[in-house]
C-alpha cells in the first residue's frame, strides 16, 4: 500500500499542472494599461484651450493624434510663463508650445496654429497697417506676447503711448467696445470666439476689425521621449488625413457676420 502513495502524489500533481495549463488559456492574463501620456498646457483661451473640463482646438487634436496610439491623454494648466517649469521639474512628457526647450525635449511637428494681429475697434479711425503706426496709442496685449511675438514687436513697444495686458478675450472685447484701449494685439480667432459666445454681444454685428494679420504662429509639442515624440507624429499624420483635425476647426471657429 505504501508503494502506491509516491505514485499517488506524482499523478496528482501531473493532473493539477495539465489543470493550470488549460485554464491560463481559458483565462487571459490582464493587459497592463498604457502610462497616460501627461501633456502641459496653458490656462483658459478659447477656442484653443479650454479648462475644465480640458477642449478645444489645440488639446482636441493632441487627443485625436494619440488615440491611434491607445495612448490616454491628461492636461495639466498653468500660466504662460510656468508652463515650461513643469517639464523642467517632470511634472509632465510634454508641454504645448510656440519653440523648442533646448536640452528638454523635441518638438513634434506642427499641430495648430495661432493667428495673432492687430485688432482695432470698428469705428476706429486711425490708420493702422503696422505695428510701427501704434506710436502714442494706448494697446492691449495678451500675457507673454512680448516674448511669442518678440521679432514683431520690439521695435516698437517702446513707442506705444501705452500698454496693458489684458487675460481673457471677453474683457479684450469690452474694452475694444467701449475705447479702453485704441487697439489690441493677440489672437483674432480668440476675439471672435469670445463675440460669438458673449450674452451682450453675440447677436451684433462684428465689433471690432483686424487691421493687420501677422504670419501664423505654429504650435508643437515638445515632447520629452522618442517614443511618444513618433507616436503623436504618425498619430496627427493619420488623424489629418482621415479629416479629424478639419472637424475638429470647424467645430470650434467662429464667424461674425460684418
Amino acid at each position: 500500500m505504501r508503494n502506491w502513495l509516491p505514485w499517488l502524489v506524482v499523478l496528482t500533481l501531473l493532473g493539477f499542472g495539465s489543470v493550470s495549463a488549460q485554464e491560463s488559456k481559458s483565462f487571459p492574463q490582464p493587459v497592463t494599461k498604457p502610462k497616460a501620456f501627461v501633456v502641459g498646457t496653458i490656462l483658459h483661451n478659447p477656442p484653443y484651450v479650454t479648462e475644465h473640463p480640458s477642449s478645444g482646438i489645440d488639446l482636441d487634436i493632441i487627443r485625436a493624434a494619440m488615440a491611434r496610439s491607445g495612448v490616454e491623454v491628461r492636461f495639466v494648466h498653468a500660466p504662460i510663463a510656468r508652463v515650461e517649469k513643469l517639464l523642467e521639474n517632470g511634472s509632465v512628457d510634454a508641454i504645448t508650445t510656440f519653440s523648442t526647450v533646448g536640452g528638454l525635449c523635441e518638438n513634434s511637428d506642427v499641430f495648430s496654429e495661432w493667428h495673432d494681429g492687430i485688432i482695432v475697434p470698428r469705428d476706429s479711425n486711425a490708420a493702422i497697417r503696422s505695428a510701427s503706426d501704434l506710436a502714442g496709442l494706448k494697446v492691449g496685449l495678451f500675457p507673454g506676447a512680448e516674448q511669442v511675438l518678440a521679432t514683431t514687436l520690439d521695435p516698437h513697444v517702446s513707442s506705444f503711448g501705452g500698454k496693458v495686458t489684458i487675460f481673457s478675450a471677453p474683457l479684450v472685447l469690452r474694452m475694444l467696445r467701449y475705447n479702453r484701449i485704441d487697439a489690441y494685439i493677440g489672437d483674432y480667432w480668440s476675439i471672435e470666439y469670445a463675440q460669438k459666445n458673449d450674452l451682450e454681444f453675440k447677436n451684433q454685428p462684428r465689433l471690432f476689425d483686424v487691421a493687420v494679420k501677422f504670419p501664423p504662429t505654429p504650435r508643437s509639442l515638445c515632447i520629452r521621449d522618442k517614443e511618444h515624440l513618433a507616436m503623436f507624429n504618425e498619430g496627427f499624420a493619420a488623424a489629418k488625413a482621415a479629416g479629424l483635425v478639419s472637424g475638429i476647426l470647424s467645430q470650434y471657429r467662429a464667424f461674425i457676420p460684418d
